[in-house]
């Protein structure tokens, strides 16, 4: 008779586990792969800007340098969606132009 109970108590807890959503899979985005160059939101995509890795900065024409800080790499080479549009915030609240003197 314990047997059976323990039995159920394990199975019904493995079913439960099972369904429950793990953390990766609720905060799961698409991964960009952060490219020396050109980076971009999809292969044909206009959302752009321009990586150098070497520098670890992102730019765009018309506006100054920002830091790509490491951390915003979820593995060595990609950013998530969210970074990406990070990055281009960042960007877009430049005045614009290379400041030159720095």
């Amino acid at each position: 008779m314990v047997r059976f109970q323990l039995l159920a108590l394990a199975t019904i807890t493995a079913v439960a586990a099972a369904h429950v959503p793990t953390f990766a899979a609720a905060q799961s985005e698409r991964l960009i792969p952060l490219v020396d160059g050109r980076t971009c939101w999809t292969p044909t995509s206009n959302r752009c800007f321009r990586y150098d890795e070497s520098r670890r900065t992102a730019t765009r024409s018309g506006f100054g340098n920002v830091r790509v800080s490491s951390r915003i790499e979820v593995k060595p080479g990609f950013i998530t969606e969210s970074g990406f549009v990070a990055i281009e915030r960042a960007i877009s609240k430049q005045t614009g132009g290379h400041i030159y003197g720095r």
